[in-house]
């Protein structure tokens, strides 16, 4: 009884934890969260251990990448060090080595029905994080709404990208597919409530990587989104009007930049300082930068004014292209743009079975989402956001296909039938 129970009960028992604590967890309990799933990973790949299982999805290209990124990190990093316990701070990419061990822990319990779960999970999410951002702003009376344990930045851009993930489940054939095209709609209602404006950025890019995808219904993902984007307006404009002078910033930030002026916007005007000084910093350290620990000192003798007390309240530079660059020169961005492609790269190697289009759609909205929105935040480096990227990609590269790189008979008794049944 105990050896069946460990064997197949508890195999499954962790998948389906896997899945809620990425896809329908992360705006509730953000880095919290994120340990969890750490813990999660660990024990996934104590089980595949235990039984002697190979990851063969190990050899899988988005895995390969990521080792290739992860490596050039620490290199750049120890290299950059002025002592050498600095070089530890590559291991704030060490989520990265736990897509292996998941995506092939998940890869047991492939099934031709997994991307229509997946999609449920990520929309289930998407209507938690609207809910939560609704009670935290109407009831608890707060400026802007942020999950716990995160920030309203944070929070809103896992909102967006899980209600985006949702949409692969229009490639389905469930008869109520349509639904999914709701999950955009949810994670951006959230984003506005957290009067987040930057990931407001990738919403042109996820909706364009949507229609691309969404077969014959390409025009239901930007026609509900405009409805939503409308009906948001009118409703903060009656309810909450400091989010609408909030969002309505933006027309000044956008015409300072047009004439090219200093912004006189206090958020928007540090990040055009940063992203100057951070060009200038990159300039004079091109090839492997300053190392992380670094790379908020790097840019302060470029500053105008006090340098030092500008960047004193922040430990980013509001952009992952400047930090990678500034921390770790060309090779840092080399490793950045691995990390951005190895979902995708994944997702086009992987087998072209029935569920091959929403696999390349799902990593085409992962990247996209995480690109644009690191645009103006950082995406990786902590643990909340990296690891949900990690978690994401071997949903979708090792959960979501027809047929589990093991062979049949090797696979766990009744695991895949709890799972994907």
């Amino acid at each position: 009884m105990l050896r069946e129970l460990v064997e197949t009960k508890a195999p499954a028992i962790l998948a389906v934890t896997l899945l809620a604590l990425t896809l329908t967890t992360p705006y509730l309990l953000g880095a919290p969260g994120a340990y969890l799933q750490i813990v999660c990973a660990v024990l996934a790949l104590a089980m595949l251990v235990s039984r002697r299982d190979a990851l063969q999805i190990g050899g899988d290209p988005t895995y390969r990448l990521l080792l290739i990124a992860l490596a050039i990190l620490i290199a750049a990093f120890a290299a950059t060090a002025h002592q050498p316990r600095e070089a530890i701070f590559g291991l704030n990419f060490a989520m990265l080595l736990l897509f292996g061990p998941l995506a092939a822990f998940l890869g047991r319990f492939a099934a031709p029905g997994n991307t229509i779960r997946v999609a449920g999970f990520a929309l289930v999410g998407a209507a938690l994080a609207l809910a939560l951002a609704l009670f935290q702003v109407l009831v608890m009376h707060m400026d802007r709404a942020a999950g716990w344990g995160s920030d309203p930045i944070w929070s809103a851009e896992a909102a967006l990208i899980l209600g985006f993930i949702a949409v692969i489940g229009l490639r389905s054939q469930h008869r109520w597919r349509v639904l999914f095209a709701l999950g955009p709609v949810l994670g951006t209602a959230a984003c506005l409530l957290a009067g987040s404006r930057g990931p407001l950025v990738a919403l042109p890019a996820m909706l364009l990587v949507a229609m691309l995808f969404a077969s014959r219904r390409w025009w239901l993902v930007p026609l509900l989104a405009a409805i939503a984007a409308i009906a948001a307006f009118l409703v903060l404009k009656v309810a909450f009007p400091a989010s609408i002078d909030r969002f309505g910033s933006l027309i000044g930030i956008g015409q300072d930049l047009a004439t090219g002026k200093t912004i006189a916007e206090v958020s928007a005007g540090t990040r055009q300082a940063f992203y100057a000084a951070g060009y200038q910093a990159f300039l004079h350290a091109p090839w492997i930068g300053y190392g992380w620990q670094e790379k908020m000192q790097a840019i302060v003798p470029y500053l105008p004014g006090d340098g030092a007390a500008l960047i004193a309240p922040h430990r980013h530079l509001h952009s992952d292209v400047l930090d990678f660059g500034v921390a770790g020169g060309i090779a840092g961005l080399i490793a950045y743009a691995l990390i951005i492609a190895a979902p995708l790269v994944g997702a086009i190697k992987a087998p072209r079975d029935g569920q091959y289009v929403a696999r390349l759609m799902g990593a085409g909205l992962l990247a996209a989402g995480y690109f644009f929105c690191g645009l103006t935040y950082l995406m990786f480096g902590y643990e909340f956001l990296t690891e949900l990227y990690v978690c994401l990609a071997a949903v979708l590269i090792g959960y979501c296909r027809d047929v589990p790189p093991l062979a049949a008979s090797e696979r766990p008794r009744g695991a895949a039938g709890a799972v994907s049944g």
